[in-house]
């Protein structure tokens, strides 16, 4: 009676061969499918630090943005009268909702190109004409950031509940009032293309409780 190697079956076939043949394929797969996660977790890598960057990017902007409201805020702490305010407020950053002493109301639209709406968050409105430029340290920023400051009227009230009603200065009752003005400003991060812009009401004036310094 004939016997077989158990590594030769009667056709004369091997399993040796076939099994290796076998193992090189799932060899291959798995390769395959480590490179795949391999390159999927690159791309997330690479997706995360760009995130980051771009939020780092964003926090630095808003720290401009912040000291340029505190550079106007400065300003304006420094105005105390009606004929204050007529004489900064003639343009070039300074503008008024409303009469000045004089009697002459310089808006905003006026010193866009055409008369334009100015819209916050449009880079093309911050120019040297519309804006004030505030020192900043322009290794980390691409652009020194800006404010522009709005004259909105005096507040008339007293006591807690307050409503704000825009008055010419003319009229102001006298000096007790405190003198409300609209703050926009704008920083940039590293990348130009990446800003903040912040919006702040802001009262000067004195007097029964309404506003003290």
């Amino acid at each position: 009676m004939k016997k077989y190697s158990d590594k030769q079956r009667p056709n004369g076939g091997s399993f040796t061969g076939r099994e290796s043949g076998a193992t090189l394929v799932i060899a291959l797969i798995i390769l395959l499918v480590m490179s795949v996660v391999g390159v999927a977790n690159m791309q997330n890598s690479t997706m995360q630090e760009r995130m980051a960057a771009n939020a780092r990017q964003k926090t630095v902007a808003r720290y401009a943005a912040e000291s340029a409201l505190g550079a106007a805020e400065s300003v304006l702490r420094g105005i105390k009268s009606p004929e204050a305010i007529d004489t900064r407020f003639n343009g070039s950053g300074y503008y008024s909702l409303v009469a000045r002493p004089s009697n002459v109301a310089v808006p905003l639209s006026a010193s866009l190109s055409g008369g334009a709406q100015f819209i916050p968050d449009k880079d093309s409105t911050w120019s040297n004409i519309t804006s004030v430029e505030v020192d900043y340290d322009t290794s980390i920023v691409a652009k020194k950031p800006r404010y522009i400051v709005e004259y909105i009227g005096r507040d008339m009230t007293q006591g807690a509940n307050k409503v704000v009603t825009v008055m010419d200065v003319d009229n102001d009752g006298g000096d007790t009032k405190p003198y409300l003005y609209r703050i926009t400003a704008i920083g940039w991060g590293k990348d130009p293309n990446i800003y903040s812009v912040l919006e702040s009401t802001f009262q000067t004036g004195y007097g029964d409780d309404v506003f003290v310094y």
